[in-house]
């Protein structure tokens, strides 16, 4: 029975393996697919990624679907994922980029918000004596940085 045990977990091992290893290839492939349709003419990231750059990514996903259906269909799961890991070298950036320009307006609105409200209670907090000499020029301190800190940002 122990002989039975041992077989029956190995064929598992073996049965994970190809799940993994096909897991594997169908990330490659849809991170070659979602990709491309990002950077199509209807796609969300298309500008922020310089035409060169563009380009040669797009040659990329395409060598990549390539080898997918070629010289990929029998690899192991460490080339599917070296050859993810390839791609994402210059799509994560462009992820990045487009991420930053989605969330800016909402995390800006936030600073903007936060501020305000500091200024409108730093008076207040700082009649109040609960916290030492020290905190209060800290917070006013902080507050007078900030203040002079966020038009600049916005025009940067």
């Amino acid at each position: 029975i122990h002989e039975f045990h041992k077989m029956e977990l190995d064929m598992f091992k073996a049965d994970r393996r190809i799940i993994e290893v096909k897991e594997m290839k169908n990330a490659v492939e849809q991170y070659v697919y979602d990709n491309r349709a990002y950077l199509d003419t209807y796609g969300d990231r298309a500008k922020y990624v310089d035409e060169a750059t563009k380009e040669k990514f797009l040659g990329q996903l395409n060598a990549a679907e390539e080898w997918l259906y070629n010289d990929g269909q029998n690899v192991s799961k460490e080339d599917y994922e070296a050859k993810l890991n390839e791609l994402k070298i210059i799509g994560q950036q462009i992820d990045r980029r487009y991420w930053f320009h989605d969330s800016y307006p909402f995390w800006s609105k936030q600073m903007d918000e936060t501020l305000a409200y500091a200024v409108q209670n730093e008076s207040l907090v700082l009649s109040e004596g609960h916290i030492t000499e020290e905190e209060k020029k800290q917070l006013a301190e902080s507050v007078t940085q900030a203040s002079e800190w966020r038009p600049k940002s916005r025009e940067a």
